[in-house]
């Protein structure tokens, strides 16, 4: 699992779909948050990887999750976004088989 804590930090994801996806909605976050209070967020957000498989199938339901489908030069990329009250978590679509919530 990758760790973001800032907008600064996502400057490792490779992958250009993923990247504007967490990066818009850290950056609402962080607004969001900056309107109801004076301090900086403490924001966790991840990305699973290929080594988080099983971590993937322990998940119990989360708060929130939503699929961000992007259609893009004859390619579709999806992301799903799952938001705990701790962790706002960015699983690309192949790992949705091992998360017994998601259809």
């Amino acid at each position: 699992m990758s760790h973001f804590k800032c907008l600064s930090s996502l400057s490792s994801i490779d992958d250009p779909l993923i990247y504007r996806s967490m990066h818009s909605f850290m950056a609402f976050c962080i607004y969001e948050h900056m309107q109801y209070a004076d301090d900086d967020p403490d924001l966790n957000f991840t990305l699973a990887t290929d080594e988080d498989v099983g971590y993937l199938q322990s998940l119990t339901d989360p708060e929130e999750w939503s699929l961000i489908e992007t259609h893009c030069c004859n390619t579709t990329t999806r992301v799903y976004r799952i938001i705990y009250t701790d962790n706002v978590m960015f699983v690309p679509g192949h790992f949705s088989c091992h998360i017994s919530f998601l259809p």
